[in-house]
């Protein structure tokens, strides 16, 4: 998200490259935890623990996906699209 923005706002080529590494560090911050979360867990288990944090974070996504969408309803009727 952070990305999104910065890329959104920057004005000059230049101002990219600061942006471009803040958003490939955010990006690879979820994996990352993932992996921090399932090595300390036996290799029976580690599977369990991943699938776990998907689970958590699909149902977080879930919400979001509701509020967009009903923002780009709002946003198309005022616009008479």
């Amino acid at each position: 998200m952070v990305g999104l923005v910065g890329f959104g706002c920057s004005t000059t080529a230049w101002a990219v490259a600061p942006v471009l590494t803040l958003a490939t560090l955010a990006d690879m911050a979820p994996p990352l935890m993932t992996a921090f979360a399932a090595n300390p867990v036996g290799e029976d288990s580690q599977g369990l623990v991943q699938g776990g944090i998907a689970s958590v974070i699909a149902v977080a996504a879930l919400p979001s996906l509701f509020k967009l969408s009903s923002r780009r309803l709002a946003v198309s009727h005022s616009l008479n699209l």
